[in-house]
């Protein structure tokens, strides 16, 4: 069904879609691509591959974890061709104490009730295809260019979704220009990020952009060292109990927004934990910050 009729439907609705874009006959507009790559409107799901029940009893060692949880990597890697992440695991044993310690249990709040997660582990949040392949075609026809593309989604980029740092960045792209209406959209849209008044100032998204922006076109090289470094540290972390119980709740704020949202259809559709509903945030040296 995924795979013989979703994709290809979202595929075929995505080329009309930006075709009527780049010819003139439509009243959309480059910057609702933008958003598409900068916003979290929608999600997927992904989840490990191994059963919660098989971990918890032993049956299997390690739990891998979704890759996409850490980082972009359908748009990152699959799309831009920056360095893949090493797939993510963590000892069973581990993730068996998170349980224990958080009262992860699968609830429908009113009947039923089971302890422990739901039957595939570690069901999270991940970027929706749709705005993958949004950026994919985008790029294809040059609504958007591939050094853009890279810079944006590089900020901020231990926070594949929800990220309010790349969310700001909207607020230099024009509402209303067309395709076709400037030279260079992409060239323009970096220009105003990089000469925003925020832009001089440390720490902010538009500083991280612009120093991002000035690796120029050979930007892979620099990019892959910065994710190659963030892939070690997580790594490390999630052979502690204390660097996996923060990703647990990291994830529980991921899915608290999701909860928000309209496609949540049931109160199974992930576990409940104890873990109190805050914003919080990865850092590119693995750690999790809370707001």
């Amino acid at each position: 069904m995924e795979d013989d009729v979703a994709k290809p439907a979202i595929q075929r609705w995505t080329k009309a879609r930006l075709q009527a874009l780049v010819s003139g006959n439509s009243e959309e507009t480059p910057r609702r691509v933008l958003e598409q790559g900068l916003r979290t409107s929608t999600v997927n799901l992904a989840s490990s591959n191994t059963s919660s029940v098989a971990a918890v009893r032993g049956v299997e060692q390690r739990v891998d974890l979704p890759e996409s949880f850490f980082v972009d990597s359908a748009a990152q890697s699959g799309l831009l061709d920056l360095a893949p992440p090493p797939q993510p695991f963590v000892d069973s044993s581990v993730y068996a104490a998170s349980l224990r310690t958080f009262d992860v249990r699968l609830t429908d709040g009113d009947q039923f009730r089971r302890p422990g997660d739901t039957h595939f582990a570690f069901v999270v949040p991940e970027r929706a295809f749709e705005d993958t392949d949004t950026l994919r075609q985008a790029i294809e026809r040059g609504i958007l260019s591939r050094r853009l593309a890279a810079c944006l989604l590089m900020v901020d980029f231990p926070n594949p979704i929800f990220s309010r740092r790349r969310e700001q960045l909207l607020e230099h792209v024009p509402p209303d220009i067309a395709f076709g209406e400037t030279d260079d959209f992409s060239q323009d849209v970096a220009h105003a990020i990089r000469t925003s008044a925020t832009a001089t100032q440390p720490g902010t998204p538009e500083h991280e952009f612009a120093q991002l922006w000035d690796a120029g076109e050979g930007f892979k090289a620099p990019f892959d060292a910065l994710l190659q470094d963030y892939y070690t540290a997580f790594a490390e972390r999630l052979t502690t109990q204390e660097g996996f119980d923060s990703y647990m709740r990291l994830a529980e704020s991921r899915r608290d927004r999701v909860k928000a949202m309209p496609i949540t259809e049931s109160p199974m559709l992930f576990s409940q934990t104890n873990v109190p509903s805050r914003e919080r945030t990865m850092v590119a040296d693995g750690r999790v910050e809370e707001a």
